[in-house]
């Protein structure tokens, strides 16, 4: 059992890891499956095994990658949403909203009063 469940932590890190590696390209579930040889139905039950969906890693990734960059870095929210795959920025601002109850500028504002 304990074997088991070391290999189901296995498979998700190197989920996360490889969508991780791909965020700025907006990596779909097929191309992550793909990685995986797996089709994108097994791909979603193996997902679903671990009761996690493709779509809550990929939020997951770029909710803290956001933060991230928020915080550690100067580009701004236009190249951050570029580089979490977002086509369009206003996406991302609201994604990140949802997220945190906070826009990215207050949040970036808010991290550097502290």
């Amino acid at each position: 059992m304990m074997q088991e469940e070391s290999t189901r932590l296995d498979f998700l890190k190197s989920v996360e890891e490889e969508a991780r590696r791909r965020l700025k390209n907006n990596p779909s579930i097929e191309e992550i499956a793909g990685v995986f040889s797996m089709s994108e139905r097994s791909f979603r039950r193996k997902l679903s095994a671990s009761q996690v969906s493709f779509r809550d890693i990929l939020s997951q990734i770029r909710q803290s990658q956001a933060m991230e960059l928020l915080l550690w870095s100067r580009l701004s929210s236009e190249q951050i949403a570029a580089e979490l795959g977002y086509s369009d920025p206003r996406v991302f601002r609201r994604a990140f909203k949802q997220w945190t109850g906070e826009t990215p500028s207050q949040f970036r504002k808010s991290a550097t009063q502290l």
